[in-house]
């Protein structure tokens, strides 16, 4: 399976009835979430208490020691927002999201997405958990990464599942800037995660900054330090807002643009196109944290994240004979597989008509989910008891 089939190789699950899925839906993503009110009282109840205890040390300290006690405000407001970050993380702000690229589960600033091309297997079970019944859907990559999802994550379980099962049967068709290589295909990276990040971090520093000058007058340079951090923060936010990478692919080349600087790279002034394969290694590291976390602490089990085998993060690279050189972070696009798939077209269209093009210039490898010899892990939920354990009964449902 390659970018040209744009298809789904799914293994069916013998309880589940795929052709019984409605009309896929419209391409804007649809969000499904629960407002998890326990979650949020638990958040707001413990920063309070963790700021209470802080603002007694202060009254306690304040009269013969004002340093002493207005820091011990500022360890107490850093623990509860350090608390609030991680709690908000990994339970309150769990949802699932279904677009045109796939499904995806997010915690806070963590997105974990399955493209719909990568899914190979499909799983659905009943367990008994607290003494209520739980239904669950599962979805397999070719890598092995699993996404978990528990009923009472997304609220209409079973309008979520019928969403789900129509963009696995519909078929994937893609855009005509792909296949018609008269018109130029325009791409801008997506960076909406990272921006609402430093966002965040930006109203945190000014805003409790300026709250410190004027309560915490004891540690003026910690509370300068904090309001210079969320104006850093917001700079680094309006430059990526503006210097974010914009790529036109046409018969003309290949053009990149941030902000009002552009490069452009001929297909007769091209000198090679590659693609480096990543390992993702930050990637594989922020959901092995976040995993170790939730398995420690239990905080939310509503859903699993479990990574496959790599987080390819590859990065194309084309080189123009002059030296210069335009670098595109597939991860910073929905579907990289089209820019890639419209690539390989341009390339092969251009050999094929003898037209001027340094032979160093080969097309992209196609690039299937798997090797042809590769084989997906087995399903731990088929061969395990971890479910018996959980739900503390046999249940003839997962039978």
């Amino acid at each position: 399976m390659d970018e040209h089939s744009f298809g789904t190789s799914l293994g069916r699950e013998r309880y589940v009835q795929i052709s019984s899925a409605g009309t896929a839906g419209a391409v804007a993503a649809r969000t499904y979430r629960v407002t998890d009110w326990g979650g949020w009282v638990v958040l707001v109840l413990l920063a309070g208490i963790f700021l209470a205890t802080g603002i007694s040390i202060r009254a306690a300290l304040h009269a013969q020691h004002p340093i002493l006690g207005d820091g011990a405000v500022f360890v107490a407001g850093g623990v509860a927002l350090a608390w609030a970050a991680l709690y908000y993380s990994l339970r309150v702000s769990v949802h699932a999201v279904i677009s045109s690229e796939g499904l995806a589960l997010v915690h806070g600033s963590w997105q974990h997405v399955i493209p719909w091309r990568d899914v190979v297997r499909l799983s659905e079970w009943t367990t008994l958990t607290d003494g209520i019944r739980y239904r669950w859907l599962a979805l397999w990559a070719a890598n092995g990464t699993r996404l978990q999802v528990r009923q009472d994550l997304v609220g209409d379980f079973d309008a979520f599942r019928s969403d789900l099962l129509a963009h696995l049967d519909a078929p994937a068709i893609p855009p005509a800037a792909i296949t018609d290589l008269n018109q130029p295909m325009y791409l801008t990276a997506d960076l909406r995660r990272t921006i609402n990040s430093y966002g965040a971090l930006m109203v945190i520093g000014i805003a409790g900054g300026v709250m410190m000058l004027a309560f915490l007058p004891g540690i003026a340079i910690a509370d300068l330090v904090v309001v210079g951090l969320g104006v850093v923060a917001f700079l680094v936010a309006l430059g990526i807002i503006f210097f974010r990478q914009h790529i036109t692919v046409s018969s003309a080349g290949v053009q990149t643009r941030r902000a009002t600087f552009s490069r452009t790279i001929a297909w007769a002034a091209m000198y090679a196109l590659e693609r480096d394969h990543g390992t993702g290694l930050r990637g594989a590291a922020a959901i092995l944290g976040r995993g170790l976390v939730m398995l420690l602490f239990r905080i939310d089990r509503r859903s699993v994240v479990v990574p496959g085998m790599e987080r390819s993060h590859s990065t194309i690279t084309i080189r123009g004979n002059s030296g210069e050189r335009i670098r595109i972070r597939e991860e910073s696009y929905h579907h990289p597989e089209w820019l890639r798939a419209r690539l390989r077209a341009e390339v092969a269209a251009l050999q094929a008509a003898a037209a001027p093009i340094a032979p160093t210039v080969q097309p992209l490898p196609q690039t299937g989910p798997l090797a042809p010899d590769a084989v997906l892990p087995p399903d731990p939920l088929e061969t395990s008891t971890l479910w018996l354990r959980e739900s503390a009964e046999f249940d003839p449902f997962r039978q």
